[in-house]
């Protein structure tokens, strides 16, 4: 009698999240796998598909205003990070220093115009941190 009333529950509870929240148990339509940074770009632009991919690797859609990055906020995410990779054996040369060198600023100013302009349009920082 008890587990009748379980079972019933249970159909209940299951008719009401489907009946809510079906959409998140289903198959996306159009799912495109690919690794083409521009053809996934290019798709987020059109409107119909949404986009995973690096503040950094939008950047310049960003800045001209053609994508907004909305960032996924998780404890366990790690920061992206862009590294030069030299031969273990050799110390960084100065060609290497001034490369990794121009490579942080170049960065740094991308992802700066690129959160600009996405301030300008919705108002609101994303990217600040509470003090």
């Amino acid at each position: 009698m008890r587990s009748g009333r379980i079972g019933q529950w249970k159909r209940l509870l299951k008719q009401s999240v489907s009946a809510r929240h079906g959409w998140l148990f289903t198959d996306p339509q159009k799912a495109v796998v690919t690794n083409s940074l521009q053809l996934v770009k290019q798709l987020a632009r059109s409107g119909r598909y949404i986009a995973f991919t690096s503040e950094l690797d939008a950047a310049p859609e960003l800045s001209e205003g053609s994508l907004i990055f909305l960032p996924v906020r998780d404890k366990s995410a790690e920061p992206q990070t862009v590294s030069v990779a030299i031969g273990a054996r050799k110390p960084l040369s100065r060609i290497g220093r001034i490369v990794a060198d121009l490579l942080t600023v170049e960065i740094k100013a991308s992802l700066d115009s690129a959160r600009l302009q996405h301030v300008n349009l919705s108002g609101i920082d994303h990217h600040s941190r509470p003090g």
